[in-house]
């Protein structure tokens, strides 16, 4: 300020020996302005204006002078007069653009970007408050217009890189390419930007699948927020990166350690490492947050079972069902522990109950039929392998069950008619010729033998 004041004394005592001194003037206009002795720098404004009306130095601190003194409405009037003398005066365009913002008269703003912009396309800072107010119109499509226009004329600004960006995400942009471009615009011109530029390029590279990439990108922090650890982690999993996925939920975890699908999505990175005693440790602790979580104990009765503890894996699998009686994998591993059991008839009722859920699912029509086969329920077997044929006409094995069933029943048709159909698959298969001889000989029928 000092220096300032010092300037003010010299053009005091110089501006007496020479008073149409204009280079002087505008040295006291600087001062008086640094000074905020505005009313005293607008004098002096106009003793230069009234002699030279186009000096632009003069103009430009008229302007500046009245924006300090908030007198909006005298510098509209002031450009107004300047245009009717001269309506490509661009910086009357200029100062009055910056008092339709002062009013917050935004649509009138941009109509003066828009003369600014044709008169002088290379302007950047008319360029970025056109955006910058049809921002706050919410205008977005055109913020978009708006700024492609200005790379199209080789404009490459970084803020009006963050209006197409911002204009982007408010619309919803669906292209993740399209997100990433910006974002590495932004980043060429200033790669110290914040972190939101560099998070929004690890989304889209997610989105895209380009997974790796966007762990590169994440791993440049050294502090990640919630959102981002989580997508993080979600590209560590869809890498296969289990052990440091784990780790990414577990850091998590301390974080917001009740969150049921930050433990369920750790559960699930353990069990794919086949790391069964944690996954037990793991659902525990879930299940204590939320004791009815289904899923939860599927996962724990899958990690007895890989134990080989049956009969704790069946009661969670028990659970599992309670909790969402149509999860048919459920049903299914709980059939496996009670046949790892022998406990036939309870498995059989479990398999049953997945053909009611699924009369298609072919996997447990098999495993009735094994069960009842073993149990010499051979009726009954007969009718389950029959259905797994008719799902799965291409299933030998079963057909080969089936005969065998059929032989020792004494049903030779049925016996000729399976082999028959055996044979259509497998022209070579001896066991079907021999059985449809068979057949055709217990029939009474040798001439066909």
């Amino acid at each position: 300020m000092g220096s300032y004041k010092d300037a003010w004394a010299w053009y005091t005592r110089i501006i007496m020996k020479d008073r149409n001194n204009v280079s002087i003037k505008k040295i006291g206009i600087e001062a008086l302005l640094h000074l905020k002795s505005f009313e005293d720098a607008l004098s002096l404004c106009d003793e230069i204006l009234v002699v030279h009306p186009s000096d632009i130095e003069a103009k430009r601190a008229k302007g500046d002078a009245l924006l300090k003194m908030k007198k909006v409405e005298v510098l509209l009037s002031w450009c107004d007069e300047l245009l009717k003398q001269n309506e490509n005066d661009i910086l009357a365009h200029q100062y009055k653009l910056e008092g339709y913002l002062k009013k917050n008269l935004f649509r009138k703003a941009l109509g003066c970007c828009s003369q600014i912009i044709e008169l002088d396309p290379n302007n950047v800072p008319a360029r970025r408050k056109k955006a910058f107010c049809l921002a706050l119109l919410k205008q977005f499509d055109e913020v978009l217009e708006c700024c492609l226009e200005a790379e199209q004329h080789c404009i490459e600004d970084l803020t009006l890189y963050k209006h197409r960006y911002n204009a982007l995400i408010k619309l919803g942009e669906e292209n993740p390419q399209t997100i990433l471009d910006c974002c590495d615009k932004i980043l060429q011109k200033n790669p110290e930007d914040p972190a939101t530029f560099l998070k929004s390029k690890a989304t889209a590279l997610i989105e895209q699948g380009r997974y790796q990439e966007a762990i590169e990108v994440y791993d440049r922090f050294d502090n990640l927020d919630t959102e981002s650890y989580k997508k993080k982690a979600l590209a560590l999993m869809s890498t296969e990166q289990y052990i440091q996925a784990v780790e990414c939920y577990q850091s998590l975890l301390l974080r917001t350690p009740k969150d049921i699908g930050i433990h369920m999505n750790k559960i699930e990175a353990l069990r794919l490492l086949d790391k069964r005693d944690q996954v037990l440790i793991s659902v525990d602790l879930l299940l204590a947050l939320d004791p009815h979580n289904a899923l939860g104990h599927h996962y724990k009765g899958w990690a007895h079972l890989a134990l080989n503890q049956n009969s704790e894996a069946a009661a969670s699998f028990t659970k599992a069902i309670h909790f969402d009686p149509n999860n048919i994998e459920s049903h299914e591993k709980k059939g496996e522990a009670l046949l790892n059991l022998g406990l036939k008839n309870d498995a059989l009722k479990c398999y049953r109950e997945i053909a009611d859920l699924d009369p298609r699912h072919i996997g447990a029509h098999k495993q009735i039929g094994d069960i009842l086969s073993r149990s010499e329920r051979h009726l009954d077997a007969i009718e389950s392998y029959s259905k797994v044929l008719e799902l799965e006409p291409s299933a030998v094995l079963y057909r080969q069950k089936l005969m065998k069933l059929l032989a020792n029943m004494d049903d030779y048709v049925a016996l000729i008619e399976t082999s028959k159909k055996l044979l259509e698959s497998n022209p070579e298969d001896e066991e079907a010729h021999q059985n449809i001889g068979y057949g055709l000989l217990k029939s009474g029928r040798p001439r066909e033998v």
